[in-house]
């Protein structure tokens, strides 16, 4: 059986991400600033703060072990080392999202998921949400701010 590197390893921003960034920086030095500033992150902490607080309610790794369970597998395997939490949001949708802070996971499942879902499937899904997070993350958070 031939040996793979770990997935973390095999996962980058394409050269289109690198682009983008790069011509923000050069082409919207003002935006770019702006867009990297403490004030226009910790506005963003703000609202998501709120939007998770007025729109969800959290799982508690007690409840759902399975999901929780899920992330840790996910998080290991895209070498991801930031708490994860949890939340579930009434909507007749089936879907799951990332909110994105630094240094903090927050997946949130809508509609029925977590009732349907296989464990696999499960953690297929949250394993996508958490590829967002590293790809936001790798680079000083370049790409999310971009």
């Amino acid at each position: 059986m031939e040996e793979t590197a770990p997935v973390s390893r095999q996962l980058a921003p394409l050269d289109y991400h690198a682009e983008i960034v790069a011509y923000l920086k050069d082409n919207e030095p003002e935006v770019w600033a702006w867009a990297r500033g403490l004030e226009a992150q910790e506005q963003h902490a703000k609202e998501l703060r709120a939007n998770l607080l007025r729109d969800t309610y959290r799982l508690s790794q007690g409840s759902h072990p399975e999901a929780y369970g899920a992330a840790a597998v996910a998080a290991e395997r895209l070498g991801l080392t930031a708490p994860v939490t949890l939340y579930q949001a009434s909507s007749p949708a089936m879907n799951a999202a990332l909110m994105y802070l630094p240094g903090e996971i927050h997946v949130v499942f809508y509609g029925a998921l977590l009732e349907r879902l296989s464990s696999a499937e499960l953690t297929a899904l949250v394993g996508h949400e958490l590829a967002h997070y590293k790809l936001w993350s790798d680079g000083d958070g370049e790409v999310y701010a971009a």
